[in-house]
């Protein structure tokens, strides 16, 4: 049995420069067998000029083991309008609803191939609608939070570990072949609207380590790995851990300030129509 913690960020006073410092923990430094450097951080090291910000735990789901909310292996947990917890479990696999006290309230579909059904679900939340992209049988279902389908449509084969997002556009991001650097997004149901490839980022560099079993493959911290999110407002918003910087892209954002009219709904300029399928974007409660 494992348990799955939601996490609620508070803010915390701001404490003065000279007070956070004080309470500056030592990194302890050793080495491991075979040369690796092990650093271990018994609290914050560096950043003394924070702000305050702290993560609080707010509940902590674990239903006992053998009863129906169990959770295996939790992979993903989203926050719903009504401040319900739905969770994906990889290993199950299985999705669950918990109310905000993590009590269960019920499964939301169940393993299989079927309507209502998936092998590896990955999650994401377009207000109550949800949306599992399942890369093992390479297709997009939308659902109902009481596990009622919607629709499903095929999707290309991304990349396990990637979760879809959504934005106010009505838009789904996935992630297509090759690897998670393309993505590709759909509409509610299933056209393809738009595709992107975000920025790469530097090297991967990582440490081979020589085991009993042969070798170890361990990713260098702060090597260049990106890392990226889609907006609500369908921005990009991408960055690497090689580099103190963050890119935003404007285009979804420039269409938005030159065609939403006033009852929220969005004209589709006309050079992007037969690619949207559509000349407008209607307004979402």
């Amino acid at each position: 049995m494992r348990a799955v913690a939601w996490i609620g960020v508070v803010l915390a006073a701001a404490p003065c420069r000279h007070a956070v410092a004080q309470h500056l923990a030592k990194p302890v430094i050793d080495h491991l067998p075979g040369g690796v450097t092990r650093v271990m951080n018994p609290g914050p090291t560096a950043w003394a000029d924070t702000n305050g910000w702290k993560l609080v735990l707010e509940t902590t789901i674990q239903p006992p083991a053998g009863s129906p909310g169990e959770l295996d292996t939790p992979n993903q947990a989203l926050l719903t309008t009504t401040g319900d917890i739905v969770v994906a479990d990889w290993r199950t696999p299985s999705i669950k609803l918990y109310d905000a006290q993590g009590k269960f309230e019920r499964s939301i579909g169940r393993s299989g191939a079927g309507p209502g059904e998936y092998h590896v679900p990955e999650i994401a939340l377009d207000h109550d609608t949800l949306v599992v992209d399942d890369v093992q049988i390479a297709r997009v279902m939308l659902m109902t939070l009481d596990g009622r389908e919607l629709r499903q449509f095929p999707a290309p084969t991304g990349a396990y570990g990637v979760v879809p997002l959504t934005d106010k556009l009505g838009r789904i991001r996935v992630v297509g072949f090759p690897g998670y650097m393309q993505w590709i997004f759909t509409d509610h149901d299933g056209h393809h609207v738009d595709s992107l490839r975000p920025p790469a980022a530097g090297d991967d560099d990582r440490w081979t380590v020589k085991t009993n079993g042969g070798v170890a493959r361990y990713t260098i911290p702060f090597a260049g790995l990106p890392t990226m999110t889609l907006l609500r407002d369908g921005t990009l918003a991408w960055g690497a851990t090689d580099r103190y910087a963050v890119a935003v892209g404007r285009t979804m954002v420039a269409i938005l300030e030159n065609y939403q009219q006033a009852d929220g709904s969005i004209v589709i300029p006309e050079a992007l129509r037969k690619w949207m399928g559509k000349d407008r974007i209607k307004a979402r409660d």
